[in-house]
């Protein structure tokens, strides 16, 4: 019996280190692309995305650098760098906004909300340790979100 309560202790720690891990490259990823502004396109895609196709570099940072572009002009409260904002980020499961995004069970588990001055900002969905897709797409009102990732 005390074995297995070790065994979960340990197990409960282990989730929420890796949370943690992914959390705070989100939090990097986010003051990169919002407040230093001093990597590339590729440098950013290097350092934070999950990478699943061989499809050649040059294709990928198109639609990368075309989803930054997106998700700055979508989030101007994060670009002016007068506030001195700060966000949070939050996984989707123990958010308590009551407005969010519905997402297919699926991928519940490894999206994380960000916010900033009490609304929600950005899903960033992750795979693994790193961001599979940061822009989300939702037909209607009530229809579930959809992660945009034609940059892996």
């Amino acid at each position: 019996m005390i074995k297995t309560i070790k065994i979960l202790v340990v197990l409960i720690i282990c989730i929420s280190c890796t949370s943690k891990k992914k959390e705070a490259l989100i939090e990097s990823f986010f003051n990169d692309v919002f407040i230093t502004e001093n990597k590339t396109g590729e440098e950013l895609h290097k350092e934070y995305i999950y990478i699943e196709t061989d499809r050649p570099l040059k294709d990928k940072l198109l639609f990368f650098n075309e989803g930054v572009r997106i998700l700055k002009e979508t989030n101007p409260l994060l670009s002016d760098k007068k506030e001195n904002l700060s966000f949070t980020i939050t996984k989707y499961t123990e958010s308590d906004y009551n407005d969010l995004i519905p997402f297919y069970k699926e991928i519940i588990k490894d999206v994380y909300v960000i916010t900033a001055k009490s609304k929600v900002i950005a899903y960033v969905l992750m795979k693994e340790d790193k961001i599979y897709a940061f822009n989300t797409l939702q037909k209607g009102s009530q229809g579930p979100g959809y992660f945009i990732s034609d940059f892996n």
